[in-house]
């Protein structure tokens, strides 16, 4: 019976390429043709006669291009988040992680075990990142997704007519959409349906207009344009 024992300690019984020739002193001789580095470790072949058994042991090492264990998978972040991305390989010799994208930014680095930090990622660090393991018998890749959601950001813009008594905000607002203003004054949400306050359309998707017609003294305070959507406002 054969047995094979990995880095682990794990101790698991070989059936495939086992071939046994049942001769006077029998012989038992395991073949694997197509050796990867998970099959190293140290192989038993125990033999047994129902009085007493014996063993003898052999330690194999498997020479390979380098194979990616595990991966950090799709990563979603905030914008302002610090995220890192894993990458773990494994061979003999053993391999050297590096990471390849657009970035070169001093906010993006690899630390000593190949991880990639990327410190208050912006929406421009959305994309894809590329760990390659190397080592002289070969590489191999594997991609990561970055997605970075951002919270919405606004600038409001007053501007008074005084002949008119008319007053205009301009917000302008960038973020993720779906993305819903609210235009408030003192704390409190204005009244839309009361007829007093009028939205213009704007070709500018970032662009969000509120006009008072005939302002009195009633309309003088705080007025605000919150930006709201599933990242935060």
């Amino acid at each position: 019976t054969w047995y094979h024992v990995g880095p682990d300690g794990t101790r698991t019984q070989v059936t495939t390429g086992v071939n046994l020739i049942t001769q006077m002193g029998g012989t038992s001789t395991l073949t694997n043709a197509a050796a990867h580095v998970a099959d190293r470790g140290t192989y038993i072949c125990e033999a047994t006669n129902g009085v007493e058994t014996t063993d003898v042991s052999e330690h194999v090492q498997v020479y390979s291009k380098p194979y990616i264990t595990s991966i950090s998978g799709t990563t979603q972040a905030k914008a302002g988040d610090d995220i890192v991305l894993r990458c773990e390989s494994d061979s003999l010799p053993a391999p050297t992680i590096r990471w390849s994208h657009d970035r070169n930014d001093s906010h993006v680095y690899e630390d000593a075990q190949g991880y990639l930090h990327i410190i208050d990622i912006r929406k421009v660090d959305a994309g894809a990142y590329t760990c390659t393991a190397v080592n002289p018998y070969g590489q191999t890749s594997q991609v990561v997704q970055v997605h970075v959601d951002s919270p919405p950001v606004v600038l409001m813009q007053p501007e008074f007519t005084p002949l008119t008594g008319t007053i205009l905000f301009d917000c302008l607002v960038n973020g993720d959409d779906p993305m819903t203003v609210i235009w408030g004054k003192d704390g409190v949400p204005l009244d839309m349906n009361s007829g007093h306050y009028v939205t213009l359309p704007s070709s500018d998707p970032v662009q969000h207009r509120l006009l008072i017609p005939g302002a009195t003294d009633a309309d003088i305070g705080d007025y605000t344009c919150t930006a709201v959507n599933g990242i935060g406002q």
